[in-house]
């Protein structure tokens, strides 16, 4: 009796020692890591910088060098499987600059909705905006940075 007893204790030791099986699709390998989307769109993004509409030169030329309230705004940044135009990953913040094909898009309203999701506030400015109308641009960056609270700071390594 008494050796039946311990067989069945380091049975049990030996039960509740064993890992527990994955569950399908986690860790598994299944699917497209977050890594292996960023890889795949930065050669994306990349040629995207290199190829700025006017629109998106003016705006980067109040962003670059934290020239917009001391912000470090990113060009052409993927989050997900975007790549969006301008953003500001300290406050979630991110820029689209929009030509005419973009009114009322649904891949626009889908895109912004992820965005949303992952915590982003996504500010639209039509080209015309940014060329007739730059102070209102700037007028309303100002106004959603500040709702963000704070003000950009340089970090010590730049």
């Amino acid at each position: 009796m008494m050796k039946t007893t311990k067989t069945m204790k380091d049975n049990q030791g030996a039960i509740a020692a064993a890992p527990s099986p994955a569950l399908a699709g986690e860790g598994r390998g299944e699917g497209e890591s977050w890594a292996a989307i960023r890889r795949k769109n930065t050669p994306k993004a990349r040629k995207l910088r290199h190829n700025q509409t006017d629109c998106e030169k003016t705006i980067w030329n109040l962003f670059k060098d934290r020239r917009f309230e001391n912000y470090k705004f990113r060009r052409q940044h993927p989050i997900g499987s975007y790549i969006v135009d301008f953003a500001c990953p300290a406050v979630k913040l991110v820029i689209e600059i929009d030509g005419g094909q973009h009114c009322d898009n649904k891949a626009d309203k889908v895109r912004t909705e992820y965005l949303q999701s992952r915590g982003y506030e996504v500010l639209r400015f039509w080209n015309n905006d940014v060329m007739t109308n730059i102070d209102g641009v700037i007028l309303t960056l100002t106004l959603a940075l500040s709702r963000k609270g704070g003000r950009g700071e340089k970090s010590p390594d730049g």
